[in-house]
């Protein structure tokens, strides 16, 4: 019996179109359910943790507002994408690259901040570490993956570490240039972050569009 073929003996479950109906029902006025044709990456569903961050020096708050969202995606695309297209192979060499990415980068920025706590403790008294800013800034961004709540980590880590070097300054621990040399320093080292993970989106798929 094919998909289409009915039977007419009355009260039996009968087969419309690959759909199974009973034949005591009025089939017009029953719901039905449609399928959905999905062709682009923004027809599907995705998941999306609304997280809340707080930022407090400028620099680190334009920083995040030119490059989260891009990367967000990114990252999504790269492994969660991957995997649900049945590119597992891909999708692992990205989890590993990143893994690799997140952790030289990660331990870089809590290697400094460390040094950075060290000279608070030993060169500035205690009353004279809480400084104050005038324009903090909330966000409220989606976390797609797991490797995107930990760039939001990664990201208030830059702003503690960018304060702690703006506090020396502040105490004249840190002269102006070299202040600034350091703050700019680190922020490229985040440029770069970010262009790397955005890259590993583009070399995933570069490979799909090449594929015969």
């Amino acid at each position: 019996m094919t998909g289409k073929e009915t039977l007419n003996t009355k009260g039996l479950t009968i087969r419309r179109d690959g759909r199974l109906h009973s034949e005591d029902l009025a089939h017009d006025s029953i719901p039905d359910i449609e399928s959905y044709v999905r062709k682009n990456s923004s027809d599907y569903s995705k998941p999306a943790l609304i997280k809340k961050i707080i930022l407090n020096t400028n620099q680190v708050q334009q920083v995040f507002e030119h490059y989260y969202i891009r990367v967000d995606y990114s990252l999504y695309v790269a492994t969660k994408v991957a995997r649900n297209q049945f590119r597992i192979a891909d999708a692992k060499k990205s989890e590993k690259v990143l893994g690799e990415l997140f952790e030289k980068f990660s331990s870089e920025l809590s290697q400094t901040a460390n040094e950075m706590k060290q000279l608070l403790e030993k060169d500035v008294p205690i009353e004279n570490q809480n400084i104050i800013y005038d324009h903090k800034r909330e966000f409220e961004v989606p976390v797609r993956t797991g490797f995107s709540m930990r760039l939001v980590n990664l990201t208030q880590m830059l702003d503690t570490l960018i304060a702690a070097t703006e506090k020396l300054e502040i105490n004249n621990v840190l002269s102006p240039d070299d202040s600034d040399e350091a703050i700019k320093s680190w922020v490229y080292r985040y440029r770069q972050f970010c262009k790397a993970i955005n890259q590993i989106r583009v070399n995933s798929f570069s490979k799909v569009t090449k594929s015969p």
